[in-house]
């Protein structure tokens, strides 16, 4: 026997910022009423369910590129290295076997995405994030039905960064450059800690510019809202904090606000002026971090926030050291602290295969770094 679930079922635990809404198809029109989506990196969901077996209809926008990635783990550890890979494409909708085959009872079955959320360009029609969503889920066995909800972990972690909490080059695969959040530093962090976690980042970005040294679509304007790059405009879905409110959050900012490197793009400096750059632009990026670390603040006034920096380049951490410094004096509280990495070019084999982003390796240092500084922070 199965029976099917739409994904408004109470009993389905969403991770990440996740959104419910009606979605017309490209391919033929169809409305599919309720889809609930899952861009950024490392969102997804988790059920438990009696039965045999679950499978489960998603729905994608980048069904012609057919390479929006996720991990499945079924019934056990939920360690980063652990799952099956899943491609999500090709069709628009269709139904994909997360699990089967188990003997007849109680199991769990966590989702996560892997593939960052920037999926497409400034000018396709579709919008920016390669849109990924839960239409309905079967599961098959002799009574099959969902269980409880699972439930939520005692830590709540988020993370807000660049390519480097994306997992931009972490692994080889198929020769291509294939990015990989479930095996960064962030999800190494989190199942160390045995805690929750929301992730919001883009690659080439920063907290005040980009990689070129221009803002684009930099992690602070992003913030408030829940999914603004898939829905197209920024303002239009305010997100709810009060759904999750993390007891520490994790910044990794300031690689791509030192402006990278523009002349391998056909810059001799930055396209907004030399006060973008390290040297002319480090009062500008010192309120920058204090300002964002407000908007933090504001919205999770319960949190404590971890600015890390330096995998890539350490130019800014006195920057980012002071800002951080000053904030806390103003409020008279020590709500902020700064987490210097050591570059990942300074281990053997530390660096991704473009021999520039950090490695697996690399990423499990970072986690061991930033879970002693979370434990000692939250006691």
């Amino acid at each position: 026997m199965e029976r099917t679930f739409n994904s408004k079922e109470a009993n389905i635990r969403y991770l990440g910022r996740t959104y419910t809404e009606d979605y017309k198809k490209y391919s033929d029109g169809e409305v599919l009423k309720d889809v609930t989506f899952f861009d950024w990196t490392m969102s997804g969901f988790e059920i438990a369910f009696c039965g045999t077996g679950l499978s489960a209809n998603l729905v994608t926008n980048r069904f012609d590129l057919g390479d929006i990635r996720f991990y499945v783990y079924v019934d056990g550890d939920f360690e980063p290295q652990k799952g099956t890979e899943l491609k999500v494409g090709k069709d628009e909708n269709r139904e994909y076997t997360l699990c089967e085959g188990l003997c007849d009872g109680a199991h769990t079955v966590m989702i996560r995405r892997a593939s960052c959320c920037c999926r497409g360009g400034f000018d396709d029609p579709r919008g920016l994030a390669g849109r990924t969503g839960l239409y309905s889920v079967t599961v098959q066995g002799a009574d099959p039905s969902l269980c409880d909800r699972p439930k939520d972990k005692d830590i709540k972690l988020e993370f807000i960064g660049d390519s480097i909490t994306c997992g931009d080059a972490i692994n080889f695969v198929d020769g291509s450059n294939t990015e990989d959040g479930a095996l960064t530093y962030a999800a190494f962090t989190a199942h160390k800690l045995n805690a929750d976690i929301n992730v919001m980042s883009i690659s080439g970005n920063g907290c005040i510019c980009c990689l070129f040294g221009t803002p684009l679509l930099d992690l602070p304007d992003q913030y408030l809202f829940t999914d603004s790059l898939a829905k197209g405009t920024s303002g239009a879905d305010k997100w709810d904090f009060s759904r999750y409110q993390p007891d520490v959050v994790v910044v990794n900012l300031g690689t791509n606000d030192r402006g990278g490197v523009p002349s391998n793009f056909g810059y001799n400096e930055f396209k907004n002026g030399v006060t973008k750059s390290v040297n002319g632009g480090a009062v500008e990026h010192h309120t920058g971090v204090k300002d964002f670390l407000s908007m933090i603040h504001e919205n999770n006034p319960n949190a404590k926030i971890i600015w890390a920096c330096g995998a890539m380049g350490r130019e800014l951490c006195r920057v980012i050291d002071e800002a951080v410094r000053e904030y806390n004096e103003a409020l008279g509280e020590t709500v902020a602290y700064f987490a210097p990495l050591p570059e990942n070019w300074s281990y053997d084999n530390g660096k991704a295969y473009d021999d520039c982003h950090p490695s697996v390796l690399s990423s499990k240092i970072y986690s061991e770094i930033l879970a002693e500084k979370i434990r000692r922070i939250l006691g």
